[in-house]
Formats: C-alpha cells, structure tokens, sequence
C-alpha cells in the first residue's frame, strides 16, 4: 500500500530526530524537545530555556541544536523547525513529562515575549503575537482558536490576502494541538483559505462544503468566520454546476461569470445573453438539470434560514433566493430571477429577471429588471456597466456587510415622485 505524504514526513522527522540523538546524546535530545515549543527560536531564547528546564546538558548544546538539521535559518539569529520535526518532538516532551511542562513553558514563553519584544514595528508584533499564540495553543486552545478565528476573519474581511496566508501557515504549524481540543472545523476553514489565496478555487468550495457539513453554522469559539466575499460567489456557482444548470451556459458565457465574480478590469466589454439566465430557472427540464435549493411553493426555491414574511411579499417564479438573505414586507419579485445568499432586499423593492450575487443590499424603491448586481457593479442586458460607488448610487446598491447610505433629501423626494413610492412610509 502506497504511504501518504504525512506519513513519509513522520519516518523523516524520526530518522532526523534519531540520528540526532546518536550523534549528540539523550541529553541534547531533552533540549530539543523544549526547543520545539516556541515558533521561532534565537540563541538567546534557547539558551534561556536550556538556563531553566535542561541545565544538566552542556552550554554547548544550545549551539548544537540551533546548527543541527533540526533547524533551519529563517533570518538573521532566527530559527524554527519543520512541523514534523516539532510535532515529533513535542509529543516526546509531553509523554517524558505531561501537560505541566507544557503549562510551565507557555508561561515562560508569555513572559519572555513580554520583556523581549516590545518594539512597535509591525515584524516584531507580528512575531510577538505568534509566540504568545503559540503558548496559549498548547495550554489554553479553547482561548488560542477564538483569537485566531477573530484575527482571521479581520483579514477577510479586509481582503488582505497576505495576512490572510500569514495567519493560515500559522494555524497549519498549531493544528496538532487544535485537533486535539476538537477544532477540526477550524483547520478545514484553514485549508480552505489557503487554497483560496493560492488561486485553488475547486479545492476552496471542496473545503468549504466539508466545513458546512462538520460546523453548519460556520461558528469557532463563539467568533463567526468570515467568508471571502469571492469564495461565496464561487460557492454559488458550485451549486449551479453540480446541479448541472452550469452546463447549459455557453462556454463564452461561462466564462463572463467567472470575469464577473472577481471584477476583472475592462468589465465593460462583458456581453451576457440573458435568454441563458432565464433558461436557468425556467422549470423546464433539460437534460435532467433542476433548481438547487428547497422548493417551498410552486416555483419559488430557498436555501437555509432566510428572512422572509410570506404572506407581505410578492413573489412570482420561477426564483431561487439563497442562504441567508432577508426580503422585507412590500419587496416584489418576478422570475426568473437569481438572489445569492446573505442579501437584504428593503421594502418597495423591485426585482424582475435578474441575479443579485451575495451580500447585496437594495435600498427601498429600488427597481431592477433585466439586470445583474455584483459587488459595486450593476450590468444591464446588453453589458453596459454602472459603478454605482462611481455614480455615488450605493445608498441605492450596496454591500449587506455595511451600513446603508442615505441619500440627500432633494435626491431623496425626486426619486420618491419618480417611483410613485413614500420612502418615509418604508423601513429597511
């Protein structure tokens, strides 16, 4: 039987560890297995921990592990070992003496941070922030997963895809103790940004399916993880492809969808062949495809948990609305029309032949027909394109995510008398 990838970094992690042993001594060995604790390892940091937990070893043998192949040189007077090298190690530490030398070297390493690293430059914060994580992930793991989770979700939000890796690779070099503690949730969350970031989009909505089915309500720690607003898009177009709807597109048209979800510049030359869109959710049956979702009336299909009073909206299908999404009482809605999930769509809102992709706000009044609203764009049927932050409309169109607009009240009265509508009389 062939072996995995892991187990082959395990065999080498052992013979490495091994032959180091052989070559130095059981002694050497003990101090490599306290020098696995922190992330990052200085001569000065080690010799410390030599000073207080392996004193019976030579004072050489703080330079012995630091230029073994145990380490490596990652910057100047800065070493950190392979996951499996440390991960091997550590394990031989708890096992030779328990949990309370992981409790006394977490609190070593809070403390030695706290005196050491107190510049204010953004490297060495970000250092001091992985070692005292680090610490806490081996002692206290519930408190250690719900930062982490707070911190990346930060940085999806921002879009800041840097950080985003940063924090990943960190998570991935802490998943040993996490498993434990039960956060495996949390490391497929993990793969799935890496693979997002790395420009791996299949595996990110694989990893993100896996992540629906273990946690549905996507929650660690009481923190909410935030989804990249991209992978959502992506997500969406999972689910029209797996129920074979994708299919029918042309492959032109396929790939204006993808152009589409992540606003690749001259967006403008985008033409879409709307007949396509209506064939997507008209009931008719091609090749076997059917609408995802849940099928709660004639026509009409929702995902999970959304916010929607029956009986004072107007909905006539065939209309898929997603996940999430709230439709206030007085909103009309006329098939075939595509709603993504975690939308909000506000009262005298109208809706006619269009798809609105995820966290999509519509402000009251609005009227789109024919349309296709993604991000800060709105693209009519013939691909001419509306930058509605451009055009200062995002009190009209906006993201879910942030607090409407409100626009001046001359802006406000002129629209009313155009739609007919009393927005004084409409909530949000």
């Amino acid at each position: 039987m062939p072996t995995t990838n892991k187990e082959q970094e395990i065999r080498i992690a052992q013979r490495r560890v091994e032959g180091f042993a052989q070559q130095f001594g059981e002694a050497h060995r003990n101090l490599a297995r306290h020098a696995a604790f922190p992330l990052v390892l200085t001569p000065d940091l080690l010799y410390q921990i030599w000073a207080n937990f392996v004193p019976e070893a030579p004072w050489t043998t703080v330079a012995h592990v630091l230029l073994s192949r145990l380490c490596r040189q990652v910057s100047y007077e800065m070493y950190e070992m392979d996951i499996a090298d440390r991960n091997l190690l550590l394990r031989e530490l708890k096992g030779e003496f328990g949990q309370e030398r992981f409790d006394e070297l977490g609190e070593f390493l809070l403390d030695y941070v706290a005196q050491r690293l107190t510049d204010d430059d953004a490297d060495t914060q970000d250092l001091r922030e992985a070692q005292e994580w680090t610490a806490l992930a081996y002692t206290k793991p519930d408190e250690v997963a719900r930062e982490l989770a707070q911190a990346l979700s930060k940085r999806v939000n921002q879009e800041d895809m840097g950080d985003m890796l940063r924090l990943a690779s960190l998570v991935e070099t802490l998943a040993e103790p996490l498993l434990e503690a039960g956060f495996e949730p949390f490391l497929i969350y993990i793969d799935g940004i890496r693979s997002f970031v790395y420009g791996d989009l299949e595996q990110a909505v694989s990893h993100y399916n896996h992540l629906r089915e273990r946690a549905p309500n996507t929650n660690i720690g009481g923190v909410s993880l935030a989804i990249p607003r991209y992978w959502k898009h992506l997500i969406l177009i999972r689910k029209l492809y797996d129920s074979g709807l994708f299919n029918i597109l042309k492959p032109g048209h396929q790939k204006a969808l993808y152009k589409i979800y992540y606003e690749i510049p001259k967006i403008d030359e985008l033409s879409y062949d709307w007949r396509v869109i209506r064939k997507l959710i008209l009931g008719e049956k091609i090749n076997n495809v059917f609408i995802p979702g849940y099928e709660i009336a004639p026509g009409i299909f929702t995902g999970l948990k959304v916010n929607i009073n029956w009986d004072n909206v107007d909905i006539t299908g065939p209309v898929y609305i997603g996940d999430m999404t709230t439709i206030k009482d007085g909103a009309k809605i006329i098939g075939p029309t595509i709603i993504g999930s975690n939308c909000w769509i506000c009262s005298g809102a109208t809706i006619e032949c269009s798809v609105i992709f995820e966290w999509s706000r519509l402000g009251p009044g609005v009227r789109l027909v024919d349309k296709l609203v993604f991000g800060r764009y709105c693209v009519d049927n013939t691909g001419k394109v509306i930058d509605v932050q451009a055009a200062s409309l995002d009190w009209l169109i906006s993201d879910a995510r942030q607090e409407p607009l409100s626009p001046t009240p001359i802006e406000r009265q002129a629209i009313a008398e155009l739609l007919g509508v009393n927005f004084d009389e409409q909530t949000t």
